[in-house]
């Protein structure tokens, strides 16, 4: 069985046959009541860390402020899926090298993969 990635379209291919990504999976099944929860958070801590921001916001008028905040969330999730995709690059060669030890973690994503392999 071969497992491959497509950086260019990314996609992936068990195979030679193409297979759903992970991301596809989680859009097409039920949504989790925890995310849900995690929206919230996020434009509550969002609105927490940035009194000057939710200020500015309040001064073009209440639907553009709601707007906004209700993009929050997408750009949280928008910025975490660019992180998992610099961590995948790094770490699809892996499986296929076993030379972990010539992995280097770029500063801006050790924090990410702590994250995933740290139990």
């Amino acid at each position: 069985m071969t497992l491959r990635f497509t950086a260019k379209t990314h996609r992936y291919f068990l195979d030679g046959s193409p297979i759903p990504g992970v991301t596809t999976l989680i859009g097409k099944g039920l949504p989790k009541p925890a995310l849900v929860y995690w929206s919230a958070k996020t434009v509550a801590e969002w609105v927490a860390d940035n009194p000057d921001g939710v200020e500015a916001f309040r001064a073009t008028g209440r639907g553009p402020m709601v707007a906004a905040l209700k993009e929050i969330p997408w750009q949280k999730r928008d910025e975490a899926a660019i992180r998992g995709t610099d961590v995948h690059a790094l770490a699809e060669p892996i499986p296929w090298t076993g030379r972990l030890s010539l992995w280097t973690v770029p500063a801006d994503l050790e924090a990410a993969i702590r994250e995933q392999v740290t139990p």
